[in-house]
Order: C-alpha cells, then structure tokens, then sequence
C-alpha cells in the first residue's frame, strides 16, 4: 500500500512537472511576444517622435511665413490707409467746390428764374388787358353779329315764303306747259341701220311704201313712202342724254304729285331695253334725277317716301320682279 501510494504521489508529482513545464513554455512564449510588442511599440515611439519633430519643423516654418505674410499685409494695409486719407482729402476738396459751384449756379439760376417771373407776369398783365380789349370788342361785335343774323334770319323766312310761292307758281306753270304739250305724246327713235326708214327732221319719219304687185303678175307702179309725223324723233345718232332730256319734264310732274307713264313699245331687237335700261337710260337716269329732288327738298324741310315696283309682262302675263 505504501509502495501503491508512493508511485500514485509519483505519477502525480510527474504530472504536475509536466504542467509546470507546460505552463513555463507558455510563459515564456509570452515573454517572447512581449518582447516583440515592446519593440514595436519602441519602433512606434521613434516614427511618432520623427513625425512630430517634422511637424514641429513644419509648424515653424508656417509661423515665419505668417508673420511674413502679416508684415507683408501690415505694409500693404499703411499704404492703402495712405491712399484713402489722400483720396478723402481730393474727395473733400473736390465736393466743397463742387458745392461752391452748386451754390454759385443756384443763386444765378435763381436771379435769372425772378427774371423770367417778372416778364412773365409783365407779359401775362400785358396779354389779359389785350384779351379784356379784345373781348369787349367781340363783345361789340357779337352783338352786332347778333342783330345780323336775326336781320338773316328774318329774311330767310321771306326768302322761304317767297320759295315756296315761287315752287307752287312753278308747278302750276309746269302743269299747264304739260298740258299744252299734250296729255299722250309718241316719239320714235331711230336704231343704227334702221334701213330705208329716216327722220325728217325733229317730228318727223319717212317710211317707204311696201312692194306691190299686181294680179296678172306684172310690176304695180311704186308707192311714195310715207311721212309719219310725231311729238319728237331721235335719229340714230342721238345720244341716251338726248332721250331722256325729253322726258325729264315728267319725271318733275311726277315728284309734283301727278301720274305719270313712260312705255316703250317696238318689236323685239328694236332697242327697248337699251333705251330704258342701259347706260344713262330712262330709268337709272330717271332715279338719278328722283334721288337729287329728293335730296333738295329735305335740305328744304320736306319729308319725302320712295317706293319702286319692277314687274315684267310677257306673253299676255304680268310677273312680279
């Protein structure tokens, strides 16, 4: 039993030899990594105190320039400093002349401008007692003017009186020179190329005489061509003024207040519608002459209603146009 616990004690005691030596390698393995932490932190140490001596370098080499920069800018600052007070001092002077100037400017234009007032105001007493003269002047005139025009007037209405007199003696005569003329008057107006058909003068046509023959078919002897006479004739040369000058007359009985027809009558192609209707025709001719009455009597006070119908008759019909 000794012997057992001996070698137990033994194995034990080797056991914790062995331990111990585990744990001395272990130790010693740390040393080893402190040793080589230790040297890095020394080769840390120097780089950081390189670095901060070469900052420290740097740091004084930036505070010299600073202060060279500062004398450099201290200098620059005097000279502006400099410059400003002689600028001021130009700035002054040049502003108290200036003022002086102002001053001297004012006071003349102020002189000139009580010159110019008192002109003025001489001028405009000058214009109003021209004006006051001359308004008593139109006043006189005015009134004078006054009693003219009630003299023109007064005598307007005589003349007024005496126009309408002299219109309805005009009418009455216009009446009775139509009525002498004739109630129906027929005229004919010749076309170009009429033929053997002439005018004989202003109220006359000639007309030949148609062939004849006779039963046993020899030549019956020729008759003389008939004279046809008229109220008027225009010949083939007449103008549409000269037609119309003959009916102008009617046109004024009609605005007179009387009825009046103007017809055209002839075979187709005989120039009907050149004469009513074309150029300076009957009718335009004939509304010209209504549109100026009209326009005269209104200047004269009338009050005056146009009215115009157009209807075609044709074949025996009449159609509303």
């Amino acid at each position: 039993r000794v012997a057992t616990r001996a070698a137990r004690d033994v194995d034990r005691a080797t056991t914790a030899a062995a331990a111990a030596e585990a744990t001395a390698t272990t130790a010693e393995l740390r040393a080893s990594g402190a040793e080589k932490a230790r040297d890095l932190a020394q080769a840390e140490a120097a780089r950081c105190r390189k670095a901060d001596e070469t900052q420290r370098a740097a740091l004084a080499a930036a505070e010299a320039r600073s202060r060279d920069v500062v004398r450099e800018a201290q200098e620059k600052l005097a000279a502006v400093e400099e410059c400003v007070r002689d600028s001021r001092a130009e700035r002054d002077s040049a502003v108290n002349a200036a003022q002086e100037e102002r001053d001297a400017a004012v006071a003349a234009a102020q002189e000139e401008r009580d010159e110019s007032v008192e002109e003025a105001r001489r001028e405009r007493d000058a214009a109003v007692a021209q004006a006051r003269a001359e308004l008593e002047n139109l006043s006189d005139e005015a009134a004078e003017h006054h009693d003219r025009g009630a003299k023109a007037l007064l005598r307007c209405a005589e003349l007024d009186v005496a126009l309408r007199e002299s219109d309805a003696q005009r009418r009455q005569l216009h009446d009775a020179l139509q009525t002498l003329r004739g109630g129906v008057r027929v005229c004919a107006r010749l076309k170009p190329g009429a033929g053997a058909i002439r005018a004989e003068g202003l109220d006359a046509v000639v007309v030949p005489s148609a062939a004849r023959t006779k039963v046993d078919g020899g030549a019956a002897p020729s008759a003389k061509p008939r004279c046809v006479r008229l109220d008027r004739v225009f010949g083939p040369e007449s103008a549409q003024g000269e037609v119309y000058a003959e009916v102008d007359a009617l046109v004024r009985s009609a605005l007179d207040g009387y009825d009046v027809c103007v017809l055209a009558y002839g075979a187709t192609g005989s120039g009907k519608t050149h004469t009513m209707l074309g150029e300076d025709g009957i009718v335009p001719s004939a509304a010209k002459a209504i549109a100026a009455a009209a326009r005269d009597r209104q200047r004269r006070g009338w009050s005056l209603r146009v009215r115009a119908t157009a209807v075609e008759v044709y074949a025996e019909k009449c159609f509303d146009l």
